[in-house]
């Protein structure tokens, strides 16, 4: 990769972050990067171009990062507790997450598959970690996976909102640490019914924690 079609994408992907997709424009991409307006339309077509390959590089860092927090060795429920406590700035909000509040991301598929991606792969390791942890008798097995993963991801997400609509950080460490404590309770405790595995038997049994 050139120097300057890295200094742009680098550029990109931080007024994304700070800025959004729409008040991103090609003027602040080339302002940050110090690269000329030569630069921007020699690599990208245009805005629509840079932001994508900006995100798809972002998506494929922030999944690198899942993936090296849930394939590694030890109890499947502390891969998913390491995720839950990992350092965030909820002020900042979600590197990725803020992006899918955007009508023009929303309604674009190629911008929005990066975002899914990402996010699809947190359900999806959070969802076989708590298989994991009951296979192993560290958890409820009655407990639905998938409602698991997608309520502790939505927890996370809305730490971030909650954090940037009150420019306070505080939320989002409380959002983590609720979504722990469930979690948590959950391994032990009898759960809702919203919560059971639609194949599961009608007696809930009791595990101790992971």
């Amino acid at each position: 990769m050139s120097s300057k079609r890295e200094a742009l994408l680098s550029a990109a992907k931080d007024l994304l972050w700070e800025h959004g997709y729409e008040a991103m424009s090609p003027a602040k991409v080339l302002e940050a990067s110090g690269a000329g307006q030569g630069s921007l339309y020699h690599h990208f077509k245009g805005k629509k171009d840079l932001a994508l390959a900006a995100l798809e590089q972002v998506s494929a860092e922030m999944q690198s990062e899942i993936r090296r927090l849930f394939d590694g060795t030890g109890r499947p429920l502390a891969r998913v507790e390491e995720y839950l406590l990992s350092k965030r700035d909820g002020v900042k909000g979600s590197r990725l997450g803020r992006l899918a509040l955007e009508y023009s991301i929303l309604t674009d598929d190629e911008l929005r598959q990066p975002i899914a991606n990402y996010f699809s792969l947190v359900e999806e390791k959070i969802r076989n970690a708590v298989r994991d942890a009951a296979q192993l008798g560290l958890i409820n097995p009655d407990l639905d996976a998938d409602q698991v993963a997608v309520t502790l991801v939505a927890m996370i997400e809305g730490g971030f909102l909650l954090s940037r609509v009150h420019k306070n950080p505080a939320p989002m460490e409380r959002a983590a640490q609720g979504a722990l404590f469930m979690l948590r309770a959950l391994a032990t405790r009898d759960i809702p019914n919203w919560m059971k595995r639609t194949d599961a038997p009608a007696v809930t049994r009791r595990t101790p924690n992971a």
